[in-house]
């Protein structure tokens, strides 16, 4: 507690050695299992202060070995690889954290700053209108207004002649699809007297917006996250008829149009909420068919109110409507961590159940009927080696303990050996010491103890 509290203090105050050092002093004591995947990412974090990015990337690699779906730890790697120009890298790392937390603003934020990096400027410009959406008050959606009217002002030509990209770019051929796009942005059309405007904002993103969205296309068997989610959310937007409401939210926390357009969103609360109820249903809808996957299994993605990954499986197909679990079903606690692999069988629990703790297995156990019913392994987690080793051994039968019974060393030499019968011993019972050697030998009639014990000493 010491090391963490210091640590935490040195980064605040900007002491990143300082809390480097105390940190990974805490990474070497086995009680802080609960607590590593936060100091990796603290770590991460410094060592990004410092700059040494590849030490940041390595650190929050470290914590993704143990919260897998911890969707900060994607970002803040991400945000290290921008730091090194590896934009495509980046943009791998914040689609993993769109896939767990699609409503992080910062990832979508930044994937659009990577996209406009790599010259790949039609789905920067979504990916850009996307962030500014999720909090319309936030620093994020100021940034990207001004990146927007950026582009709008120096023409997709010149933003994609004038990124940091020197060598060959892949981009350059998936620009291919936007062409039609590039070149009614580059002339201009938004500003001719002859364009009809779907709002009465008067302003040059909201024109050039609006020539984006209305011809935007899918690209097909695309995995992309400007195809699977910003493509065809703006396209709803304009086959609905929501873009003059989606401008003024977008824009109600500006000062454009001497603050005539903060005065009217003002007034604009029903149809706001509106449009946040419609947003937050599509991203739960496209969320819920697996971000960036084949799903070929037709797994369907659990999320949480907030927006955030808590596990995937299959429904019954005749009893879809009804949520009826079937087959294998992977949940996630609040670290990223997976917490169950369970197998349905009608909405019931039906074989093999494996349960976690701080991402290492715990138990291992059969189930019938919704009850445990057969084997059942216990685990003790290791911090050090991320690897489980095994604590008991048994049997569940009619709720209780029956059959043979091991338990374990903590360093998973066998320390007990007997049989049960109704969670009780009955039978010959033996002991051993962590090194193997026979310490003990007593024996159990009708559950209790019975005849003499005997004790060996090495």
């Amino acid at each position: 507690v010491l090391f963490r509290s210091k640590a935490l203090s040195q980064e605040a105050f900007g002491d990143y050695r300082g809390a480097i050092q105390n940190i990974n002093q805490l990474l070497e004591l086995p009680e802080s299992q609960v607590e590593r995947n936060r100091m990796y990412s603290v770590l991460g974090d410094c060592y990004d202060y410092l700059e040494q990015y590849e030490k940041a990337i390595e650190a929050y690699n470290k914590g993704l070995e143990i919260s897998p779906y911890d969707y900060m730890l994607h970002f803040n790697k991400g945000v290290s690889q921008m730091n090194q120009e590896l934009y495509e890298s980046a943009m791998e790392s914040f689609k993993q954290s769109i896939f767990i937390a699609p409503a992080h603003q910062g990832s979508h934020f930044r994937y659009g700053l990577c996209c406009l990096q790599l010259g790949y400027t039609v789905p920067g410009i979504l990916a850009l209108n996307f962030a500014s959406m999720i909090n319309n008050s936030s620093n994020y959606c100021i940034a990207a207004l001004q990146l927007l009217e950026e582009v709008d002002n120096e023409g997709v030509t010149t933003v994609n002649n004038d990124n940091d990209v020197n060598i060959y770019n892949p981009y350059d051929e998936l620009n291919e699809f936007y062409k039609p796009i590039h070149d009614l942005l580059d002339s201009k059309a938004a500003e001719s007297k002859k364009f009809k405007s779907l709002t009465k904002i008067n302003h040059k993103v909201v024109k050039y917006n609006q020539l984006v969205f209305s011809n935007v296309s899918i690209r097909p068997n695309s995995h992309a996250v400007e195809d699977l989610l910003y493509a065809p959310y703006f396209q709803q937007i304009i086959n609905e008829n929501r873009y003059n409401t989606f401008c003024y939210f977008q824009l109600s926390s500006t000062n454009i149009n001497n603050n005539k357009v903060a005065n009217k969103a003002m007034t604009m609360q029903k149809e706001f909420d509106d449009f946040i109820s419609f947003t937050v249903s599509f991203i739960h809808e496209k969320a819920s068919l697996g971000f960036f996957t084949d799903n070929d299994e037709n797994l369907t993605y659990v999320y949480s109110k907030r927006l955030q990954l808590e596990g995937w499986g299959k429904y019954n197909d005749k009893l879809k409507n009804l949520k009826v679990k079937e087959g294998t079903w992977t949940t996630l606690n609040q670290q990223g961590q997976i917490d169950e692999i369970a197998n349905y069988k009608s909405g019931k629990r039906e074989g093999s159940i494996k349960l976690y703790q701080d991402g290492q297995l715990v138990q291992l156990s059969t189930w019938k009927n919704d009850e445990p019913e057969g084997q059942v392994k216990l685990y003790k987690a290791n911090p050090f080696f991320h690897q489980s080793i095994p604590s008991e051994e048994f049997i569940m039968k009619n709720g209780k303990y029956e059959g043979p019974y091991k338990a374990y060393h903590s360093n998973g030499a066998l320390s007990t050996e007997g049989s049960l019968v109704h969670s009780k011993f009955d039978g010959t019972v033996h002991y051993y010491d962590a090194q193997g050697h026979l310490t003990g030998v007593e024996n159990y009639q009708n559950q209790e103890q019975y005849g003499p014990a005997t004790s060996y000493y090495p």
